[in-house]
């Protein structure tokens, strides 16, 4: 009799059962590879994601392979993703990418501050204040790691916030502008809180 190795966690993924999945991916850790996760990003999986991501499920080193990268950075084109990429950006650890991936990066975000302001595609994303912090982010610390990147990374910064307070302007629906900055990130912190704790 031959048993038959169905991946489960990428069944219960693509059913978007992704409590189910959290709940039993340590029975099926075998599972937690960077196919996986390739899955799960490009299915959207983001909740399962989020947790994935914050336990540590996945080794680090496979999210470091070209494939992986090429394939988030792929993804990062879909403006609607904007906001579920820059999450993900965020808990993968970028500072260890290779320069020639990191420009990729640095280029597509000064797509965003270069671009008229009503074609941006930072304002395709659900919540564009959110979008901007995180971006601001992930700037950062880039010109923090990389000494080569830092002119680049501050002047796109300063432009990225200057586009951040023109949107902010714009909003003239109090409730809606407070469901903006209450908006939380996959670890949590909300756009308020993101802005506050880096300075910007």
């Amino acid at each position: 009799m031959t048993l038959v190795k169905d991946n489960i966690l990428e069944a219960l993924l693509k059913g978007f059962f992704e409590e189910e999945c959290l709940a039993f991916m340590g029975y099926y850790s075998s599972f937690l590879n960077k196919d996986l996760f390739l899955f799960a990003l490009s299915n959207n999986n983001d909740l399962f994601m989020q947790k994935a991501l914050l336990m540590g499920a996945f080794d680090k080193t496979e999210l470091q392979e070209v494939e992986v990268i090429d394939n988030i950075l792929a993804n990062f084109e879909d403006g609607s993703k904007t906001n579920y990429i820059l999450n993900i950006l965020l808990l993968i650890g970028i500072d260890v990418w290779k320069n020639k991936f990191l420009n990729k990066l640095i280029d597509m975000f000064e797509n965003f501050t270069c671009e008229d302001y009503l074609e941006n595609r930072l304002i395709l994303s659900y919540n564009p204040l959110m979008s901007i912090a995180l971006t601001a982010e992930i700037l950062t610390s880039i010109a923090n790691t990389r000494k080569r990147f830092r002119d680049k990374c501050n002047d796109m910064l300063e432009n990225l916030l200057s586009l951040g307070k023109m949107y902010a302007g714009k909003i003239e629906d109090e409730d809606l502008y407070r469901d903006l900055i209450s908006d939380t990130d996959f670890s949590g912190r909300s756009v308020l809180f993101i802005v506050c704790e880096c300075g910007f």
